[in-house]
Formats: structure tokens, C-alpha cells, sequence
């Protein structure tokens, strides 16, 4: 009557419905694409100038006659611009943004931007040691070679 084949895939069609079961590969890239996004937006917020300069461009567009506030933040300029205010909360929004609109959300997907929203201090640690030990190297070089 029924077979074990047939009962499999009926639980397996029907654990996909929900986003429960996720082919194991997909979920793998997910999760590597996931932290791509979480790295290159602690680079651009903690290690580069960018959100300031992007704080200073809708300062001008919104208030063009006021002077620029040096303890400013996004919800100065609009309150819904909250999400943007610093690299964690921008980890948050961005990977469950990334994780809808690629259509694996799931439990497991959200508690891994939850982790990795949590971590971002670390990255950012470690995205600054190998900044350190590249310029190191390239110093060493430098010296090496007489340059």
C-alpha cells in the first residue's frame, strides 16, 4: 500500500511547505552567503568612513541651510531610518531581508543572523587583526627588499 519511498517523500513535500527541511546544500550556501553579507556591512560600517559621509549627504538633501551636528545619528533625520543606525542592528535587518527575499526563512536561518548580528563585534576584531598582520607583512617586505 504504502511505501516507505512514498511516506518519505509525502513528509518531505510536506516539511518543504513550511521551510523546515532544507536541501542540505542550499542551507550550507545560505549560511556562507549570509555571513559574506554580515562581513562586508561590519567592513563598510565600523572600519570605513561610509556612514558618516551618507549621514552628511542627507543632512545637506534635508536641512540645507543648517550647519552638520557632529553627534548626529540616522533617527535625527528620519525615524525609520533605525535599522541603519550601527553595524549590528544593520546585520539584523539585511540578513532577514536577504533570507526573505531568497526564500529560505526558517528557524534555523533566523537564529543565524540572530548569531550573527551578535557577533559582529568579534568580526569586526578580526577583520582589524588581519588588516594589522597585512600591513605588518607588507612593511616587513618593504624593508626586506629596500623599498
Amino acid at each position: 500500500m504504502w511505501s516507505d519511498l512514498k511516506i518519505y517523500k509525502m513528509v518531505y513535500y510536506i516539511l518543504n511547505i513550511f521551510n523546515i527541511y532544507i536541501d542540505h546544500n542550499r542551507r550550507r550556501h545560505m549560511y556562507l552567503n549570509l555571513f559574506i553579507i554580515a562581513l562586508m556591512i561590519v567592513y563598510v560600517y565600523d572600519l570605513t568612513d561610509f556612514p558618516q559621509m551618507m549621514l552628511r549627504v542627507l543632512w545637506r538633501y534635508a536641512y540645507k541651510s543648517r550647519p552638520f551636528p557632529s553627534d548626529i545619528s540616522w533617527t535625527d533625520i528620519h525615524p525609520l531610518l533605525k535599522p541603519l543606525e550601527c553595524s549590528r542592528c544593520c546585520v539584523w535587518w539585511l540578513t532577514l531581508i536577504a533570507l526573505l527575499i531568497s526564500g529560505n526563512i526558517s528557524i534555523p536561518g533566523i537564529g543565524w543572523c540572530m548569531f550573527l548580528s551578535y557577533i559582529t563585534p568579534v568580526i569586526k576584531d578580526v577583520l582589524i587583526t588581519i588588516i594589522d598582520f597585512i600591513t605588518r607583512m607588507i612593511d616587513a617586505f618593504a624593508s626586506y627588499f629596500g623599498l
